[in-house]
């Protein structure tokens, strides 16, 4: 187990910020939306010592950069790409969670040879109508704040909806925090993501790498993930019992352990 060091990487796009810890192969982390890469503060310890891993605050998202524009699923791809060649990474394992586990596979699609396996927990793939009950318009829609602060509420309703029973105050105070750090970016992000179900089922088929699928017991995505590990060739899938949305903070122990041994077996 290797220490973390929190650096900066400069690109054509902005700066973005990561975590880092480890030698070896590289993987790269991406969090969800509304998150940073602080979502996989206790994952990495299970996997840097056989790994360089690499954990990336999303545009907007922790410590990085805001982008200019709304961004679509391929502009995350392209900071991505940009991050890895800054450094000097031509290929990596990749793996995400929700919005970053959508980036990962629009990576796998849009080149190839990024991507040396793809580790998914939670992608849509979903019919238009089920779409827009899980992401209807109030979360498609920029949030303004509020006179009376009554946004801050709202946050704090918003994130205890996707944590499990008993999660401590303290836990979503942090997840409030975080996604009020990422004001706006979180529902572009989720935007992004929208978009990116209507090619779900055209991109997947493409994907060539070694692909694990992962379902959380209590995720919303559970049965998308079920449904793409059917379309992704030769994807494997895993459940995990017990895991909700926040997969690596809660269950940091058995997801690295599952990751660890996929990646094991390449």
């Amino acid at each position: 187990m290797s220490s973390v060091r929190r650096a900066y990487v400069r690109t054509a796009s902005g700066e973005w910020h990561y975590r880092e810890a480890g030698c070896g192969d590289p993987l790269i982390l991406l969090h969800h939306a509304g998150a940073s890469a602080a979502e996989f503060s206790a994952v990495i310890p299970h996997l840097s010592g056989r790994y360089r891993v690499l954990a990336i605050d999303l545009p907007g998202h922790g410590a990085s950069d805001s982008l200019p524009k709304p961004p679509l699923m391929r502009d995350y791809v392209q900071i991505l790409e940009e991050i890895m060649d800054a450094l000097e990474i031509p290929r990596a394992h990749l793996g995400g969670v929700h919005t970053g586990a959508e980036i990962c596979l629009k990576t796998a699609v849009l080149n190839p040879s990024r991507a040396r396996s793809l580790a998914l927990y939670g992608v849509l793939c979903r019919d238009q109508k089920s779409l827009d009950a899980l992401l209807p318009k109030e979360v498609l829609t920029l949030a303004s704040i509020a006179e009376d602060g009554s946004h801050l509420l709202n946050a704090w309703k918003f994130q205890s909806g996707f944590v499990r029973s008993g999660t401590s105050p303290d836990v979503i105070h942090s997840l409030v925090t975080e996604s009020l750090n990422a004001w706006h970016h979180d529902t572009l992000a989720h935007r992004a993501c929208y978009v990116q179900n209507g090619e779900a089922r055209s991109d997947m088929p493409k994907v060539t790498c070694p692909t694990l699928m992962l379902s959380g017991e209590l995720d919303p995505l559970g049965p998308d993930a079920i449904a793409a590990s059917r379309i992704i060739p030769g994807c494997r899938l895993v459940t995990i019992p017990g895991a909700d949305v926040h997969v690596a903070r809660h269950c940091a122990a058995a997801y690295a352990k599952i990751l660890a041994e996929f990646l094991g077996q390449l």
